[in-house]
């Protein structure tokens, strides 16, 4: 049993920044399947914005985090190939703003002994999003062009880099100069200042990906960030005739995957938009 003490941040109250507190626990003992590691680095997501304000529903109170790096103190019962020292990263960590946390073995990787625990904690909740935008929504190959929103941001810097890796074109749209040069920098071919630029009349010409549809339709994939910074993944649909329709928020179809953060859509969601929207 342990009988040592850490520190941790939580909320007992839902509200502004003010009802973060930092508080002493006991450093919790893994049970059947848990791995017991020492927090090093964490990921800070939008996601634990909306549990301090009350929009995601929780227990209180309520250790925030769930995206991590750190070192595997102790196993728990039935937990096989891991071994106490290992360096670790996971995006279900429970409660990640702790000196200490558990995590589901079945959860948790391995991090490569070139990275360090920050890169792995600030790389695996977007990274997943950038890997599962360029390779199950879409597979992108070479010869594709891919358009992607908010291009300096975190998810869109990976996978822009994912992008190119798997030979597409790759367009990107930003806010300033500033962030301009970032996206340049890690291979984005155009970069669109959607502040001083119409991004859809600039790209028109560079036919940006599309899968196609029935009727002559097609839907564009791309991730978007909508004021107040939240990441989405939109539904863009087109016909021929460039007539748009947005799916933002809409009873009949809801861009989310909840399996994965709630960040991504799953084929079958495009496929029952492509239903709504050929039929008659």
């Amino acid at each position: 049993m342990h009988l040592q003490n850490m520190r941790a941040i939580q909320i007992q109250e839902t509200g502004g920044p003010e009802v973060l507190k930092e508080v002493e626990l006991e450093i919790p003992e893994p049970g059947p399947g848990q791995v017991l590691i020492r927090v090093e680095a964490v990921g800070v997501n939008f996601i634990e914005i909306y549990f301090r304000k009350g929009i995601y529903k929780s227990s209180l109170p309520l250790t925030l985090g769930s995206e991590a790096a750190g070192t595997i103190e102790e196993l728990g019962p039935g937990v096989n190939g891991f071994k106490p020292g290992e360096t670790v990263a996971s995006v279900s960590v429970l409660g990640s703003y702790a000196e200490y946390a558990l995590v589901p073995a079945t959860q948790l990787v391995r991090v490569p002994e070139k990275l360090t625990p920050e890169q792995a904690a600030a790389a695996m909740l977007q990274g997943m999003t950038a890997h599962y935008l360029s390779h199950s929504t879409y597979a992108l190959k070479k010869g594709d062009t891919a358009l992607i929103h908010a291009g300096a941001g975190g998810t869109g810097l990976l996978l822009t880099q994912m992008a190119k890796r798997l030979g597409a074109r790759v367009i990107t749209t930003v806010s300033n100069k500033e962030k301009a040069e970032l996206s340049r920098e890690v291979g984005a071919d155009e970069v669109v200042l959607y502040e001083e630029k119409d991004f859809e009349a600039a790209v028109a010409k560079a036919r940006p990906l599309f899968l196609r549809a029935k009727g002559g339709r097609g839907i564009e994939l791309h991730k978007s960030i909508e004021k107040p910074s939240r990441y989405r993944l939109m539904a863009r649909w087109e016909t021929l005739e460039n007539h748009t329709v947005d799916f933002r928020g809409s009873e009949d179809f809801t861009a989310w995957r909840g399996l994965v953060g709630q960040y991504f859509a799953s084929p079958p969601e495009v496929e029952h938009t492509e239903t709504v929207l050929t039929s008659d």
